[in-house]
């Protein structure tokens, strides 16, 4: 079987599959089942416009020897295209000299040594209960909307009364943009933007880009944060954000603490470090729960069995993943353990950190309420050097009682690179 590929300006990729083609006993090849395998190209620069068959016959060709074959040829014609650009190469010299300059910090420095001022207490939280359990248990910041979770989510009004409680209770209160929108959900975005310029917000946080430069055509004079799928991963990431406007970032929770230490201490301002709590593993727009269990077809509705209950997916090691939906159907896949360095502030406590935060957007106001409480005393103990290694020992247990699934260090003691 040969496939070839061409594009608009006639460059052709091709390839043969290995197999002869036999005759079919039960499915033979048609049409529509090449092009549901030819129109497999989600990570290539293209998609699949017209589609001429020629087959004689009933035959059949494994469907894996089609997708190598496709492969193949994307590849001949990505390799194509490219020759016909042409595009000189950039000395080698010339190369090094802009890496070097790329690689200069751009960021003045805090100075000699580490900050020990006391972090804030960040809280992400996911409606007005919470909101009031947070703000009572000792928050210094709380993140506001986002992800609309079907189970949690904020009107207009809860969105206006939980500013006005952090105001009244000394609490900066900040918006958040949703991680994932589409064009068709900008109204939802700018109306967040309006609200924290009419309620005079501590500021607004952006998850993506496309919300980052939104964000800062609209709301003027107020703190621009950028959250953690912005992925600030390096300082030139951290540079890079602070140019475009923002006066605070999320690091990556892929980072190590020694990394988080090259890191922290060099800015000015506001770098915060994710401590606990449950994070999503995986964002999708297809929505298993409706699959399976909704009745979802190609004809008929879902009927929104999410609304029923909390469900998870079962791994071949019996782990239970929590799964979420929003208001959009997309799923969220969490991390079975919950993140937890409760015992690691100490190890914190000299790296500069401007806030530690804790992800509880899905959870109950007692959960919030709890693990705030502890984590309140023992970042006051920390950071103002009160002796503390048997109470965060003792922190930690209190904490396991909210996470019957266990707790996790994520990647701060075993990175990613």
């Amino acid at each position: 079987m040969r496939i070839t590929l061409i594009d608009q300006a006639g460059n052709r990729g091709e390839a043969e599959t290995e197999f002869l083609a036999e005759p079919a006993l039960r499915r033979p090849l048609t049409p529509e089942i090449l092009r549901q395998q030819l129109d497999r190209l989600g990570n290539t620069p293209f998609v699949l416009g017209e589609m001429e068959t020629h087959i004689d016959g009933e035959l059949m060709v494994p469907l894996s020897e089609i997708n190598s074959a496709r492969r193949v040829a994307v590849e001949a014609l990505i390799q194509k295209r490219g020759h016909v650009a042409g595009r000189p190469s950039v000395p080698a010299q010339e190369f090094a000299a802009r890496v070097k300059e790329a690689l200069r910090p751009l960021s003045p420095p805090h100075g000699p040594g580490r900050s020990r001022k006391k972090p804030l207490l960040s809280v992400v939280v996911g409606d007005l209960a919470s909101v009031m359990a947070a703000t009572a248990a000792g928050a210094d910041r709380l993140y506001l909307g986002g992800d609309r979770l079907r189970g949690k989510r904020f009107n207009t009004r809860e969105l206006e009364r939980s500013v006005e409680l952090c105001h009244e209770k000394g609490c900066q209160a900040v918006l958040v943009t949703p991680r994932v929108w589409h064009e068709g959900q900008r109204d939802e975005v700018e109306r967040i933007l309006e609200l924290a310029v009419r309620l005079k917000a501590s500021g607004v946080m952006a998850a993506n880009p496309g919300s980052l430069e939104l964000t800062k055509g609209a709301v003027e004079n107020m703190p621009l944060y950028g959250d953690f799928p912005l992925n600030a991963f390096n300082d030139l990431t951290i540079d890079l954000l602070h140019q475009e406007g923002l006066a605070g970032v999320t690091l990556s929770p892929e980072l190590t603490i020694k990394q988080i230490e090259k890191l922290a201490g060099r800015y000015r301002y506001d770098v915060e470090c994710l401590v606990h709590g449950s994070l999503p593993l995986m964002v999708t727009e297809h929505c298993t729960l409706g699959a399976v269990l909704g009745g979802r077809t190609s004809e008929a509705k879902c009927n929104q069995v999410c609304m029923a209950g909390r469900y998870g997916l079962l791994d071949r090691m019996r782990f239970v993943f929590p799964v979420e939906t929003d208001a959009y159907c997309r799923m969220y896949v969490y991390n079975p353990k919950e993140l937890c360095l409760v015992e690691h502030l100490p190890e914190l406590a000299g790296l500069g950190i401007s806030s530690v935060r804790i992800e509880a957007r899905k959870e109950t106001d007692s959960y919030v309420a709890g693990v705030v409480r502890v984590y309140r005393e023992a970042v006051d103990r920390t950071w103002d050097e009160r002796p503390c290694g048997e109470y965060l020992e003792h922190a930690r247990e209190r904490l396991a009682r909210f996470s019957p699934g266990g707790f996790t260090k994520g990647h701060y003691f075993r990175g990613v690179l």
